[in-house]
């Protein structure tokens, strides 16, 4: 169901979700989160012209991150982003790339502050909806040499642009080495939205200009790459957003944890979901 029978060159890299204090509290002090489910950390990031902090959740190739109400400018409870990376040394083709330009779409180099230095970090094309809960859309793609001049990097590592390449530092800085296989989380798979005609008709419109497959399942849009599935339901009466992802394991593991009443991991053998019933419903 989940291994799609052709190649892709763009990717999901990352989401975020803005949850309520409540709830990040508990997420970032969870035991189950730290020490079993993956590889996290709560982290300060700074670049030219902003910060912001957040609990990371890193897999092998995809992450995901989770920002408490207040802590990004003009996102609130229920607020979430997509970011698609392309994994090719020249990004996104240029047609491409004008096109999303002409929807708004802006440019730019991220960098992040590490020691007080400013590192090339990735290159941004993307847009700020400001209309919770669909918030941002975006493509990201590492500078080659990010991860060599990053300080925390370990020494004589090669330029990189792959998504397992950046998230192996990010993880051997939390960790120390990459002994982390008996963590359970190994990568996001799917994830089911919902939100209301207009903003699902503009993140489908996103969607439908990348090389992902497309196809109707009466009022869901699927839209499949070669490692994620994102299946797009329109919900007027109760737009919530990320509804629910699902993710593969690293192993066979039987799990059911709530978070304050909010959101729920559940595992099964090889497969989890994790669940937010209300998470950007009516904010």
């Amino acid at each position: 169901m989940y291994f799609f029978e052709f190649r892709n060159y763009m990717f999901l890299n990352h989401f975020y979700l803005v949850v309520n204090k409540k709830l990040y509290q508990e997420l970032v002090t969870s035991f189950f989160l730290r020490n079993i489910f993956a590889i996290c950390e709560e982290r300060t990031t700074i670049n030219k012209s902003m910060k912001w902090k957040g609990f990371y959740i890193y897999g092998k190739n995809t992450y995901f991150e989770f920002f408490e109400d207040g802590a990004l400018p003009g996102r609130k409870e229920g607020s979430f982003g997509l970011a698609i990376g392309t994994e090719k040394s020249d990004g996104l083709e240029e047609e491409l790339s004008l096109t999303f330009k002409h929807q708004g779409f802006e440019e730019q180099i991220y960098h992040r502050q590490t020691n007080g230095k400013d590192i090339p970090w990735f290159h941004y094309l993307g847009i700020e909806t400001q209309m919770p809960p669909f918030s941002q859309f975006w493509f990201i793609d590492y500078m080659p040499t990010f991860i060599q001049k990053w300080p925390e990097s370990k020494d004589n590592i090669n330029p990189s642009i792959l998504r397992k390449d950046i998230l192996d530092q990010y993880k051997i800085k939390v960790m120390g080495n990459l002994d982390f296989s008996e963590r359970i989380l190994k990568d996001v798979v799917e994830m089911d939205i919902e939100l209301s005609s207009q903003q699902s008709e503009q993140l489908s419109s996103y969607l439908s200009l990348t090389d992902f497959s497309n196809e109707s399942d009466g009022d869901i849009q699927i839209f499949k790459s070669s490692n994620i599935q994102f299946n797009i339901k329109i919900n007027n009466n109760n737009p919530i957003g990320l509804a629910r992802f699902l993710f593969e394991t690293n192993k066979n593991h039987n799990e059911n944890i709530n978070f304050n009443n909010q959101s729920q991991i559940i595992v099964k053998g090889n497969l989890g979901e994790w669940s937010f019933p209300n998470s950007g419903a009516d904010k």
